[in-house]
């Protein structure tokens, strides 16, 4: 099964592994884009990339790899270097981002060329403003398509709403966990078990058990036309049928009802709020 370098655990690879997926990327991926980008050595222009990428969506900055506008393809050239070369990626980044964004590294060469190394470098996207320090570049990058680009006005004021709004983002979410966790108690023994409503019968909660909860750390809200949403909310319904428990007693927040004009009418009860489950 092929590597994929964006997700999997590459500190577990041996050094021609982390190469062949490096190879393998470049010619799956060729153009660099929102998530990637490629860069022949670390420069201080790398350092906007990764600003940009902790200030977006997180992303790959891969070191060793030359990719101008008019190739078509990437060339794996490697950098030349004795030492371990991700220890001056590190220290860069260090100095002159901050705060420092969450990262791996992860350092190769090219197979029979000790000396060519190669860095994958992979940055998580967080909720804090990410600032560059360094003189001569700009403060504040964002992500735009292949390139990083200085955050205008707008943007500035996105992210700084996106930093100030997170420690509450992060409360609720807190509070609506505990509030799930009361509401789905573990239960068994249901005695109607062959009707569709086996979920309304008589059951016992169970006190023993194992729970496993998934808490999304980004909230995305997206407006969906009310003919979609019901079917999205059908489709819940059949497949966790207590699902719709937490909608009548409130613990799950219902969403106003929208025309295909996109016009809000008051709420219904038997709508979520896509993004908040």
């Amino acid at each position: 099964m092929p590597t994929d370098i964006f997700t999997d655990d590459l500190g577990t690879l041996t050094n021609d592994e982390l190469y062949a997926a490096i190879e393998e990327l470049s010619k799956a991926q060729p153009n660099e884009g929102w998530r990637l980008d490629y860069t022949e050595q670390w420069e201080d222009s790398a350092l906007k990339n990764v600003s940009a990428f902790a200030n977006a969506f997180g992303g790959l900055l891969i070191v060793g790899v030359r990719k101008a506008k008019q190739d078509a393809v990437p060339e794996l050239v490697g950098v030349d270097s004795d030492f371990e070369y991700k220890t001056r990626i590190a220290s860069a980044i260090a100095a002159n981002i901050s705060p420092a964004p969450s990262y791996n590294i992860y350092e190769c060469h090219k197979p029979d060329t000790p000396n060519k190394k190669f860095c994958v470098v992979r940055i998580r996207d967080s909720k804090i403003l990410h600032l560059v320090t360094k003189k001569g570049l700009d403060p504040v990058y964002v992500r735009n398509e292949d390139e990083a680009r200085p955050a205008n006005a707008e943007q500035l004021r996105m992210l700084i709403d996106r930093e100030r709004e997170s420690p509450a983002l992060s409360q609720n979410m807190d509070r609506r966990a505990i509030d799930l966790q009361v509401s789905k108690s573990v239960r068994f023994g249901y005695r109607d078990q062959d009707s569709s409503a086996w979920h309304m019968s008589y059951y016992q909660d169970s006190l023993t058990f194992l729970k496993l909860e998934m808490i999304p750390s980004n909230t995305i809200e997206l407006e969906l036309e009310r003919s979609h949403e019901t079917s999205v909310w059908r489709l819940i319904s059949d497949l966790y049928p207590r699902v719709p428990d937490t909608v009548v007693t409130g613990v799950a927040l219902r969403a106003e009802v929208r025309t295909l004009s996109g016009h809000p009418k008051p709420a219904n009860d038997g709508h979520l709020k896509t993004g908040q489950r």
